[in-house]
Order: structure tokens, then sequence, then C-alpha cells
């Protein structure tokens, strides 16, 4: 019985240095960890995830079941606390949301792709709002929107046009506030009421 009782608990140990082997593994400055407390979300933390010092920034970058790449974070701390430098998101591999961070905040151009690889979205961030030109696209790459902004609130002309690249609207903002004379259009280009328009503006 104390024989049993002897193997168990040496096997029990095993296992446990196994496993504790398997959950961080340290070479140099490279670190791989199978579980963090950051990954608590329920998609990150079906992930695996590869950790490493690069210059004075750490990086993380995730990956699926299949080991395809999902996600690279880039942090200031090691504490992994924040966000600081390039953010990259992929779908399949394919690289989906491209951006920066800076002192835990979108900051500076962000860059968002659709089917093929085709920009759909860009937009400049001051501390995570939206400041300067924000443009969406048509899914073929025409314009579909181009916004201005200071400091997280439409200013100054925003035109929305159609998938052939004719002029839909062009309205004025002034501190988020949508002031008169906005022109609307139809695909002719003929002038018509905002409550015309064949194509949503929001």
């Amino acid at each position: 019985m104390r024989n049993l009782i002897l193997i168990a608990v040496i096997w029990s140990f095993q296992i446990s240095f196994s496993f504790a082997q398997l959950q961080s593994w340290q070479d140099t400055t490279t670190l791989f960890v199978k579980e963090r407390g950051y990954l608590k979300d329920p998609v990150r933390s079906k992930w695996n995830s590869h950790i490493k010092k690069d210059g004075s920034n750490w990086v993380i970058s995730l990956y699926d079941r299949k080991n395809v790449i999902q996600e690279q974070i880039q942090y200031a701390d090691e504490e992994l606390s924040v966000r600081q430098g390039p953010y990259n998101a992929y779908w399949n591999g394919v690289l989906k949301i491209k951006g920066q961070y800076n002192k835990g905040y979108k900051h500076g151009l962000w860059e968002y792709y659709g089917k093929e690889t085709l920009l759909i979205e860009e937009a400049n961030f001051y501390y995570d709002q939206y400041h300067g030109q924000r443009i969406l696209y048509y899914y073929k790459g025409q314009r579909k929107r181009v916004e201005n902004y200071v400091k997280g609130a439409l200013h100054g002309v925003s035109s929305v046009y159609y998938p052939n690249g004719s002029i839909a609207a062009q309205e004025e903002y002034e501190n988020g506030v949508l002031q008169s004379g906005a022109k609307y259009y139809d695909i002719q280009g003929s002038p018509i009421e905002k409550s015309q328009l064949p194509i949503k503006l929001n």
C-alpha cells in the first residue's frame, strides 16, 4: 500500500512538472506561454500565444489551434498592461486590421480590410478618438464616404458617394453639429431632397 501511495505521489509530481513546462518555456528573450491573465475573453483564451521582447516593447503573437496567426499586439511593459506600437489583426492568416497604439490608445492611421484584402476603411485617431480624415470604401475599392473629425466630433465637409463614384451628399459640420446648406444629389447628379436619397448616409 505504501508503495502505491509513493508511486502516486511521484507520478502526480511528474505530471505537475510537465504541465508547468508546457505552460511556460523561456529561451533568452522569447517566452512561450499557454495562458495569461490578459487572455480572459472567450476567443483569445483558446489561442496560443508567443511573447518576445523586441527593443523596448513586448510583442505578443496569437495563433489559433491550427497555428495560424490571428493577432499581434505590442506592449510597453513586461506586465502587458499598456499597448504601445504596431497592432495587426488577421482572419485566417490574412491581414484585416492594421494600426498603432500610443499609451494604450488608438493613435495615428488605422486601416481595415475586407474581402480579398481590399481596403474598406482608413481612419486617423488621436488617443482613441477620430481625428482628421476617415474614409470608407465600397468593396470594389471606390470611395463611399469621406469625413473629417476634430477630437471625435465631425468637423468640416463630409461627402457621400454612389458606387459609380458620383457625389450623393455633401454636409458640413461644426463640432459635431450639422450646419445648414447641405446638398444632396441623385445618381445622375441632379439636386434632390435628403429624403429622396436612394442610399443611407450612415
